[in-house]
């Protein structure tokens, strides 16, 4: 991923044989303004998601990356 994967809430999401959404380039090398390689949710959404058998990493060396963010996260449903 050169940018940010933008999942929306209500989805499911499962890969097959460990499925890998890995982050590169410079987009997600501002110390100022790090970005996820994955954004679950966007503001003022509602819904659940659902990410099964996929492993999030980058693409060689990268210090500002944020793997993944989840927008609203409600403990009531784990």
């Amino acid at each position: 991923m050169s940018d940010t994967l933008k999942i929306p809430a209500g989805v499911r999401i499962f890969g097959e044989t460990w499925a890998v959404i890995a982050g590169t380039g410079s987009e997600f090398d501002d110390i100022d303004n790090p970005k996820p390689v994955v954004q679950v949710g966007a503001p003022g959404s509602e819904g659940v998601a659902e990410i099964g058998g996929i492993i999030f990493s980058t693409r060689g060396p990268s210090m500002f990356i944020i793997l993944i963010v989840v927008l609203q996260f409600d403990s009531d449903m784990i």
